[in-house]
Order: C-alpha cells, then structure tokens, then sequence
C-alpha cells in the first residue's frame, strides 16, 4: 500500500514498553492488568491472601510468548489464564522457521479478536532469549567474540523484525543488570559497556547483551524499571509494587508520553499498573 498523509491523531499509535527489574519484582503479574478483562481487584499489590476466582478469568486480549516455560504457572493461583505460546525450545536448528510461526501466531490471533479489540503481546523475558541465543550460537555454531555477538544481535534482530510490523502492542520483559556486567572476552565486554555508556544508558540496565538492547529501547513508548515496597501487617501484608519513569541517573528509564495525575502534575513513580499508565498517559 502507497504511504498517504494523516494527521498524526488519526494513526494508530502502537505501544512497544520495555519493562525490566530483578526477579520477584512482578514483571509477569503486572503486565496481566494490559488486560481490558483483567478484574479490578488485581492491582499491584501482592497480598498474602490471594483473591480466588472459580472458573478462572480468560484474558484474551493478550498473547504471552514465554521463554521460560514456567512463566504463567503462577496465574493459575489467582484464577487468571491467558493465551500462551512456550517458546523455551525455538532456538533449534529450524529457528527461522519457529520465527515465521511465531509471526502467524501472532496474525491469527489479531484476527481472532476483532479490528474493535487490540492484542497486546507479552515476551517474557527477553533475557532468556538472550541467554538461549548466546547457547544457541556458542555450542552448536562454535562461535566466540566479535562473531558471537554479532549473531546474537541477527538472532534479536530476526525476531523483532518478525513483531514489528503486526498490528499488535509490545510488551518486553527484561531481568536487570549493571552496566558492568557482562560475558565474553576482556576485549569484547569493554566494546560493550562503550557502546551502551555512548548511548546513554544508565547504570541498571535491562539484561540484554551486547547493542542488542538498542532494537528493543529505539521505538520504546516506555521504558519501566519496578521497585518493590512491603505492605504493612495492619494492611493486609505482603508487597505492593510501582512502575519508576524516573532517569535517577542510576536505572535506566524513558517514557514519550508525560504520566499525569488528576491536579495535571507528572508523575515519576506509579502503581505497577498498565490501567493506571493509559489513563494517567491520555490513552485509556
């Protein structure tokens, strides 16, 4: 189809989020509230009592496509269920292959919901396929260095290259590191903290190796870490978690759109969830 001129209001503005904090911090809980049939009382706070719900709440507005075949297990106890593709074996020696299938997955599952309803794609996490990538390249091609890392970022590159496109919202789930941090050669590791300090990244990075994380931070609307806070006793317990679009020149952050409170004041820190991001960023 030839490109033709709109008004920037009239394009549909896909949603690519990069999302990323330590284990146990609620990457993969926060991200079911995408969901418009998430219920109300799944907030962001974890309390020891957990909300049952016979028979479970099917989100079917989303599609998880995990790396860690585990990933949703956990859903189960909260009486929520979601779409999933495991993906915890697609770097075989048919992994161009299993990328193409992942992209009509993806495409029959937009058809599935309709033009009025939006999919939201969750990759959870992109770590794992960075760690599998790296496997993948390292033991079964042989490869070391320079040459290694370059075929990682192919191996990124391919299947975000595949996403891209689809009419679909993003949603990237990154473990965290510093920027010191990482694999290979003394050589090769010091190439990669002066490609991600030139880009201006901060000193808590997602895990994603080498310039591989430029593909996923480009075209981000968000980029979220998540801290984690108790919930006193008197409270019910447990821990409440929040979404931080602060650059404290410590943790790397972005957001294109200003997160604003009711008074219209922007807001740095915010509930760890995605219902509380649309309305405060205009777009629920």
């Amino acid at each position: 189809m030839p490109p033709t001129v709109a008004t920037s209001s009239t394009i549909v503005q896909p949603i690519k989020a990069l999302v990323h904090a330590p284990p146990g911090h609620s990457k993969t809980f926060s991200s079911l509230t995408l969901s418009d049939k998430c219920p109300a009382d799944f907030t962001h706070q974890d309390k020891k009592v957990a909300v049952q719900r016979t028979p479970p709440v099917l989100l079917d507005d989303l599609l998880w496509l995990s790396f860690d075949s585990a990933a949703t297990i956990g859903m189960k106890q909260v009486g929520l269920d979601v779409p999933a593709v495991d993906l915890s074996g697609i770097l075989t020696l048919t992994f161009e292959q299993d990328l193409n299938a992942v992209g009509k997955i993806v495409e029959a599952q937009i058809a599935k919901l309709g033009p009025r309803r939006r999919l939201k794609v969750v990759l959870d996490t992109i770590s794992a396929l960075d760690g599998m990538a790296e496997n993948f390249q390292q033991r079964l091609r042989g490869l070391g260095g320079y040459d290694l890392w370059r075929a990682v970022k192919k191996n990124h590159a391919d299947f975000y290259g595949v996403l891209r496109p689809l009419a679909c919202d993003l949603y990237y789930l990154s473990h965290s590191k510093a920027v010191s941090e990482s694999t290979g050669t003394d050589a090769v590791s010091a190439q990669q903290r002066r490609v991600k300090e030139a880009a201006g990244l901060a000193g808590i990075v997602p895990s994603i190796s080498g310039s591989s994380l430029q593909l996923y931070r480009g075209e981000a609307t968000f980029i979220f870490t998540i801290e984690k806070q108790p919930i006193p006793a008197p409270q019910g317990g447990g821990s409440a978690y929040f979404f931080r679009a602060e650059d404290t020149g410590n943790v790397e952050v972005k957001r294109r759109l200003k997160l604003l409170n009711e008074k219209g004041e922007t807001q740095m820190v915010v509930p760890a969830d995605w219902r509380v991001v649309r309305k405060m960023a205009g777009l629920a």
